[in-house]
């Protein structure tokens, strides 16, 4: 086997993601947990309704931590919204060093301190993904010359099924 082949590269559980510029954010929707935590707006699929969730506590808190810009990714636990924020400091002048980084843990809507989320199946199939994940963003941002460029990549995530879902910005207001 080679490390070309399929069977040796980890294929995450996200199924969609939202890159939004204005706002500098960029979203990933995982599986775990999904249909229980995200369901019950008719119309909407699990994975529209974990990205609008995902956009308003976002937007909602953007400027509670010194980030200059923020990978966030979403699952469920039970009938919990659960929303990892991972802000980066990269100032345009020092690009592409990072001087500081911060993360932040949400349980439908509300604030939770990291002590306080619970080690469950769905936790660590997230974060497991959500690591290689933002390793792959690092990858991509350390190949550009500044902060718009980088989000204007689309870096290929391996995902278990399918391709990943690129969204549209959902305007709630927040614009």
């Amino acid at each position: 086997m080679t490390n070309s082949d399929n069977s040796l590269e980890h294929r995450t559980g996200f199924v969609s993601r939202m890159i939004y510029m204005g706002n500098r954010i960029r979203l990933y929707v995982h599986i775990a947990g999904l249909e229980d935590a995200f369901s019950g707006i008719k119309g909407y699929s699990a994975s529209q309704q974990a990205m609008m969730h995902a956009v308003s506590v976002v937007m909602s808190n953007l400027g509670t931590f010194n980030a200059h810009f923020v990978i966030a990714g979403t699952w469920g636990e039970g009938k919990d919204k659960m929303l990892e924020f991972y802000g980066l400091l990269t100032p345009q002048e020092t690009w592409p060093n990072v001087e500081a980084r911060t993360t932040y843990f949400y349980r439908n809507h509300l604030y939770v301190p990291e002590s306080e989320i619970r080690d469950t199946e769905n936790r660590r199939a997230f974060s497991r993904d959500f690591d290689l994940v933002k390793g792959i963003e690092e990858q991509v941002r350390l190949g550009t010359t500044d902060l718009r460029e980088y989000f204007e990549q689309r870096p290929d995530i391996p995902v278990v099924s399918g391709k990943l879902v690129d969204h549209q910005w959902i305007p709630l207001g927040f614009d």
